[in-house]
């Protein structure tokens, strides 16, 4: 663990979408307001015009679909069944759309021409890497307004690179967001060599690596290694979410499938289990020996 620090040096440069979110968080929040962490946006939906509405269809293909009325305001369709906090960055990412000037005509409706904006479960995990530019600003927005850089560095900084940090910083007396998203949000965040892997059905469907992880990690649709805390709980075992050591060369693999470890390191491994969406998170975590 390491003492509270500012952005560091490295820290992503200023895309459009966090800095909307920056400003609008100025803007809106008053000076006794700045460390507060949880965003209050139903008041932000309330000031913007945005009627909150959850769709009837279960099945509806998107998980949230923005409406905007040509004079002003305007509506967002929820997907039914999400949890709160993978909710509130939905309803987020739409807010970014509506705010970020280059969308101001997503999901504009006009005669002939418009029509609602709708966001599948994939666009709110679009990247900077992402063709889908308009998504990966979307989600920038979303990140900085729900859990602002600087406030959540500082935050990730006094606690160790693990699912059980994410699970304290996700809750609703602090940032109330997923835990995915907040393990997500301490990767990006973190000075630390760590890296999220999320599993579907036993299989590698992403990761995310902070600045700090050098090491090879094969990415997509690959099966959880053998030996790996996170095959241990798709094999039924209770996860663990303040991680324990594991061998490093079970994860360090290159996309020829070749072991790579580093001299002197270890890794550790914490996990997380998501019944319903077939999931199990693992966040790894990578060391120095005489640490």
């Amino acid at each position: 663990m390491h003492s509270a620090r500012q952005v560091p040096d490295g820290a992503p440069q200023q895309r459009d979408g966090r800095r909307v979110a920056q400003l609008f968080r100025r803007i809106r929040l008053t000076s006794n307001m700045r460390d507060v962490r949880r965003c209050d946006l139903d008041a932000i939906l309330e000031e913007d015009g945005l009627e909150v509405c959850e769709s009837e269809v279960s099945e509806c293909g998107y998980v949230a679909c923005l409406i905007r009325a040509p004079e002003g305001g305007g509506g967002i369709m929820i997907a039914p069944g999400q949890e709160q906090g993978r909710r509130r960055f939905s309803l987020a990412h739409e807010l970014g759309h509506f705010h970020i000037p280059s969308h101001r005509r997503v999901g504009l409706l006009l005669p002939d021409e418009g029509q609602a904006f709708s966001c599948a479960d994939a666009d709110l995990r679009a990247r900077s890497t992402d063709a889908r530019q308009r998504e990966w600003e979307a989600n920038d927005f979303a990140a900085e307004l729900l859990m602002p850089y600087a406030l959540y560095a500082n935050d990730v900084e006094s606690r160790d690179a693990t699912i059980r940090a994410a699970m304290a910083l996700a809750q609703p007396d602090m940032y109330d967001v997923s835990l995915t998203a907040a393990a997500w949000r301490l990767i990006e965040t973190t000075r630390e060599a760590c890296a999220l892997v999320v599993c579907v059905n036993g299989q590698v469907e992403w990761v995310v690596r902070s600045r700090a992880w050098t090491h090879p990690l094969a990415e997509r649709h690959r099966p959880v290694p053998a030996g790996s805390m996170a095959a241990a709980v798709v094999s039924g075992e209770v996860a663990v979410a303040g991680g324990e050591q594991v061998n490093p060369a079970v994860w360090l693999a290159g996309s020829d499938g070749r072991s790579s470890v580093p001299f002197g390191i270890k890794l550790i491994e914490s996990t997380h289990s998501i019944p319903r969406l077939r999931q199990t998170l693992s966040l790894l975590w990578s060391v120095n020996e005489d640490e």
